[in-house]
């Protein structure tokens, strides 16, 4: 159970899934779905979390993030 495992307490697991590609170097957007203000809120809010210590099984390595040219 993904919640149960990783997610950290306090963050909605709404939230936590538009993060967790985010902390992905090759990752550069993530375009979540909304119905209301509500979840528009939640969906921005995940751009500031840091869920992914280096030493996680699943962190991949930063590479620095360059426009696309």
């Amino acid at each position: 159970d993904i919640e149960a495992q990783e997610l950290p307490d306090g963050i909605p697991l709404a939230q936590w899934a538009v993060a967790w590609p985010l902390q992905h170097h090759a990752v550069a957007t993530v375009i979540p779905g909304c119905r209301d203000i509500e979840q528009l809120e939640g969906n921005a809010a995940p751009g500031n979390l840091d869920l992914v210590s280096d030493t996680h099984p699943l962190a991949a390595p930063q590479a620095p993030r360059t426009a696309a040219g």
